[in-house]
């Protein structure tokens, strides 16, 4: 109504240089509104962000990529180079197909014919010593490569809304990846993000140490009980394996003739479920009262079912890991986060 106004809306801009000849509405609708830039900021700090799931892959590097695991995810050097090496032979096989071909504009989704290709270019380097799974099929490409995406797209939704995830990276179902429950930071500064980060991997690492703390002393207690100095066999025993020992090369270092004595009295199953238990209710408890310090009241409402959940699947996703570790070729001492735990246990026990 200002004749001296130079602001038109994006519907005005869209219907005034809409030209019925060389497109059609919707097409062009689409274009004006992702070149928006000011709309893209508002949807954006609303949780919406229109970038393809294929474009989000290719303009990450991998050095970014691993940044944001590692630091952002708090994920564990096996994840990180698994997701890197997805990432990886996305970029070896649909990127190059398109800077041959020199395609430009939309990301399309990669054909079957690109999946099987990335499949095949991530099993082929991957490590035979690596404790990483293979790639089994296309299907299973795809949906790696959709996880890869969402996560780079929650960590930009994240950074631009002020919220962090408190939920681990892997997800067994989709081959290593994550599904996040983001807790609202009442203070806007990047430092506060980065800041709870911080105290919040620290927190986890203290709760993790203080569980196997707990548990082993338990399990020490009961086996002091027995013959045969059994709390010394397990110590020994539970020593050989975090440094990559099989039970059959353990078996002779313990007097056993067996490698099934030696999986009987290690227990890894039990330990895991136990320190898994002991960890969930420290962790909730602690985290709870970090969470208050930087979320408004307001935003606390049902968020302790949030937490309970979160936490327990990356707590159970932690002992997954571990569990995954024992199973493939090992050299040298395990690298997951748990038995790295229990071998500083090992190392600074009276």
């Amino acid at each position: 109504q200002n004749p001296k106004s130079t602001y038109r809306s994006l519907p005005t801009h869209i219907f005034t240089t809409f030209n019925p000849t060389a497109s059609n509405l919707k097409t062009w609708t689409v274009r004006l509104v992702r070149q928006d830039r000011d709309l893209n900021d508002i949807l954006l700090e609303h949780g919406v962000y229109l970038v393809s799931d294929w474009a989000i892959l290719n303009d990450t590097k991998e050095p970014q990529l691993k940044r944001i695991l590692s630091e952002f995810y708090t994920l564990t050097p096996v994840e990180t180079e698994q997701a890197a090496l997805v990432l990886e032979s996305y970029h070896a096989v649909y990127v190059s197909d398109r800077l041959q071909h020199g395609i430009s504009g939309r990301c399309d989704p990669p054909s079957g014919e690109q999946l099987k290709r990335i499949c095949a270019y991530f099993n082929h380097h991957l490590d035979a010593a690596s404790p990483m799974a293979p790639i089994p099929d296309a299907k299973s490409a795809f949906q790696r490569l959709q996880t890869l995406a969402h996560c780079l797209r929650d960590y930009r939704i994240h950074i631009r809304r002020k919220t962090v995830p408190t939920q681990s990276f892997d997800a067994p179902e989709s081959g290593g990846f994550v599904s996040q429950v983001a807790v609202p930071v009442a203070d806007e500064s990047d430092d506060d993000t980065q800041d709870f980060l911080r105290r919040y991997r620290q927190i986890f690492t203290d709760c993790l140490d203080d569980a196997i703390d707990t548990v082993m002393e338990r399990r020490m207690t009961q086996l002091q009980k027995r013959k045969g100095e059994r709390d010394k066999l397990f110590l020994k025993g539970l020593e050989l394996f975090c440094h990559g020992k099989t039970m059959t090369e353990i078996a002779p270092q313990l007097g056993y003739e067996r490698q099934d004595k030696v999986t009987y009295l290690l227990k890894l199953k039990d330990l895991r479920t136990d320190i898994r238990h002991e960890m969930l209710t420290l962790l909730r408890d602690r985290l709870r009262e970090l969470v208050q310090y930087y979320a408004n009241p307001e935003q606390l409402h049902g968020l302790d079912d949030q937490l309970d959940v979160a936490l327990s699947e990356q707590i159970s996703d932690l002992m997954n890991d571990a569990e995954r570790e024992t199973t493939g070729a090992r050299e040298g001492p395990l690298k997951s986060r748990l038995f790295q735990r229990l071998r500083h246990y090992l190392d600074h026990r009276p």
